[in-house]
Formats: C-alpha cells, structure tokens, sequence
C-alpha cells in the first residue's frame, strides 16, 4: 500500500506515470488481496516478481515474462 501511495504521489505531483516494481509481494499476501493486486492496480506500469507460477493465473489482463536460466519467455 505504501508503493502504490507513493506512485499515486509521483504521479500527481509531477504529472508522470511512474513504473512500479514490486519484488514477491504476492507470497505475504492472502488470496483477496493477491487478486486486487494483480489485477486492479491501474496509471501505472507494474512489473510484479513472484516465485509461484499458480499466481498467473489469477491474471485477467497483462503479460507474463519467464525466466528460467538467463532467457526470458
């Protein structure tokens, strides 16, 4: 909350689009709240790291990237 706060502040401020990384937040998360996360966090470009595949399912919209060894997918 407090990186989606400080994006929206950027954003306003600056009359910018900030890009938001957000590194594994989704395994601190329960499931309701992984949901808004991946799919209501909008006037931003979002790159969302996580370690379990079974979270892109939960994704309505948007791309996924995969790495494995050095190449991306």
């Amino acid at each position: 909350a407090l990186k989606l706060s400080e994006a929206e502040i950027i954003r306003r401020k600056n009359k910018t689009c900030p890009v938001v990384i957000l590194d594994d937040i989704l395994s601190e998360l329960d499931q309701t709240r992984r949901n808004f996360v991946i799919n209501n966090i909008d006037k931003s470009q979002v790159f969302i790291t996580c370690c379990e595949k079974s979270n892109k399912e939960q994704l309505k919209d948007g791309k996924i990237f995969l790495l494995n060894n050095g190449e991306v997918s």
